[in-house]
């Protein structure tokens, strides 16, 4: 794994690794030090380059992140399916389905497809690219020719993540994190006009911004950003390793650029990227 990353301005990359931690755009603006309707215009800018997500804890609302392969092309998605799409296992097509799935269920999703999968992966959490954190332990620095990862430091590092402990939501939390995950700065008032033109009944904003308070905000573990490359130069690939500390290595993998999306289980982990291998 090499540490290049797209070109971007240092102005650029500092909002970028900011927005993690940072839940709406005042807030970020206030990290970076730079005026609100600057930092709105630069997100704006970077759309089509990059995806911003809401992230709330998988395990502590009891969802399972689970990846199906299957040899032939599964029929009738059941619910809580993600996406499904073809990929290149050892140049032969397969087709993966993602889902997030109650825990009490999963064996029964699977089993609701025509074909038993080939290959699966249940994972017990869902972690993502933090470059705040991987900033402040030194794994990364801001360069003007984009982001260079320290590997050494990047072996020796020992931290945690402080995930909530499990707790019940509705269907407004749903709806809160449905919508915060397309994108992560979406406002209040923007989601209460969906959710009220979606529902027979309607809500109010005090008692939705009670909801997200109360509710949502505590299961939040912070945003997902991810910087894209060009798919033609860096295909988007899925690894999945078999390991005995998987969730130290889940933490470190959280570290480095172009690492999206890491499920990690009792004794494996498995990841999208675009790293230049």
């Amino acid at each position: 794994m090499r540490g290049e990353t797209i070109q971007l301005s240092p102005r650029d990359w500092l909002i970028i690794t900011s927005i993690p931690s940072s839940l709406d755009i005042s807030k970020l603006a206030r990290r970076v030090n730079l005026p609100q309707s600057t930092v709105s215009r630069r997100l704006k800018s970077l759309s089509t380059q990059i995806s911003i997500s809401f992230c709330t804890s998988k395990k502590a609302v009891g969802l399972k992140p689970t990846i199906l392969f299957f040899t032939k092309p599964p029929y009738r998605l059941p619910a809580y399916t993600i996406s499904a799409r073809t990929a290149l296992v050892d140049c032969n097509e397969w087709y993966m389905v993602s889902g997030l799935i109650p825990e009490t269920y999963v064996n029964e999703y699977i089993e609701l497809f025509v074909y038993q999968p080939i290959f699966k992966f249940i994972g017990e959490e869902k972690l993502f690219w933090r470059p705040d954190i991987a900033l402040e332990l030194g794994v990364i620095n801001i360069t003007h020719e984009g982001l260079k990862v320290n590997y050494y430091k990047l072996s020796k590092v020992d931290y945690k993540w402080n995930m909530p402990d499990r707790r019940h939501i509705d269907k407004y939390d749903m709806q809160i994190m449905f919508f915060k995950e397309k994108y992560a700065f979406t406002p209040l008032t923007e989601i209460l006009q969906k959710i009220n033109r979606s529902n027979s009944s309607s809500i109010t904003i005090q008692a939705l911004s009670y909801h997200f308070r109360k509710h949502v905000l505590p299961l939040w573990i912070g945003n997902s950003v991810k910087p894209y490359r060009k798919v033609g130069d860096y295909p988007l690939r899925l690894h999945v390793f078999e390991c005995f500390d998987a969730e130290d290595l889940a933490l470190k993998l959280a570290l480095v650029p172009h690492i999206y999306s890491i499920y990690c289980s009792k004794d494996g982990v498995a990841f999208t990227s675009q790293l230049s291998v």
